[in-house]
């Protein structure tokens, strides 16, 4: 075979090589699809009125950024001055039933035997409806009702990525001190000066963690009772017992103000009787004319 035939051999294996690397690569295993999509968090209200989260929107595998609310209902009732502080006592027994966190309870009393009170608490969200049918039962009647939203998403995962950068850091500094290789002292020294100072960050920004949370995990109530007056009729009588209240106290103001006069005026009476005395003389001249 000539110097031709052998050149057309070699161009023909060429070829026939080629076409079977690209029929290995149009054969390849094609790239798996993309991860499916899940939930993100929006907020839903229930019947209560209380925040509920759903999933929708962040890629499976990535961290759930969802929303964190804060949410606070306030209540303001209205039931008459002798049963505020019963009623306060009956709602504070329901609330203890369902677990909740009382964060203030104070009463206090007025002129004309007025009474009011406040109650705030902590409550889970699925025993909202149970705390606000005990609190609107008789003789209990709501004048009105708010509620408040506050976003805490970026302060929670704010402390959480913090609290999580801290504990790396004490887990590589135990690593490194435990580790086979010995350490200098002053090296080991800074170490667990180091370490140390990570686990006290560690318990505050647990410590913080913890708070949101609960501020985010249950729902705020603020409930303020205001005892009404008594009435005759449509008349209410408050202001005419106010007034004999505050005739004694307008009788010891009066009495006070005339006894510091008195106080005042005793430094200078040795200086007027010699007044009198110097003067009593032309006076009587004067009153002789």
């Amino acid at each position: 075979m000539g110097r031709t035939g052998w050149g057309l051999v070699l161009t023909a294996v060429a070829l026939m090589a080629l076409a079977g690397c690209d029929n290995e690569m149009s054969t390849g295993v094609p790239a798996p699809p993309p991860p499916p999509l899940i939930a993100a968090r929006a907020p839903v209200a229930d019947k209560a009125g209380t925040e509920q989260i759903v999933v929708t929107g962040a890629r499976r595998g990535e961290q759930d950024q969802g929303k964190y609310l804060a949410v606070t209902q306030s209540y303001s009732l209205g039931l008459p001055a002798n049963a505020v502080e019963a009623v306060q006592n009956r709602n504070l027994a329901t609330c203890a039933k369902l677990g909740c966190l009382v964060l203030e309870s104070n009463l206090e009393r007025g002129y004309a035997n007025r009474i009011t009170a406040r109650t705030s608490v902590r409550i889970p969200p699925q025993d909202v409806a149970a705390l606000v049918a005990d609190l609107t039962a008789p003789p209990a009647r709501v004048t009105s009702h708010s509620i408040a939203t506050e976003d805490m998403t970026t302060t929670v995962l704010d402390t959480d990525k913090r609290l999580a950068s801290k504990v790396a850091l004490r887990d590589r500094l135990t690593a490194l001190m435990h580790g086979p290789t010995p350490m200098a002292v002053s090296d080991l020294v800074a170490a667990e000066r180091e370490l140390a100072n990570a686990q006290g960050e560690i318990e505050s920004l647990t410590a913080q963690r913890d708070y949101l949370r609960r501020q985010t995990e249950m729902v705020r109530i603020d409930i303020d009772y205001n005892g009404e007056a008594a009435v005759a009729g449509d008349t209410d009588l408050t202001p005419i017992s106010r007034a004999f209240k505050g005739f004694g106290q307008t009788v010891v103001r009066a009495t006070a103000s005339l006894i510091a006069t008195i106080a005042a005026l005793l430094p200078w009476l040795p200086l007027i009787l010699l007044a009198g005395w110097i003067l009593r003389h032309p006076l009587k001249r004067l009153l002789r004319r």
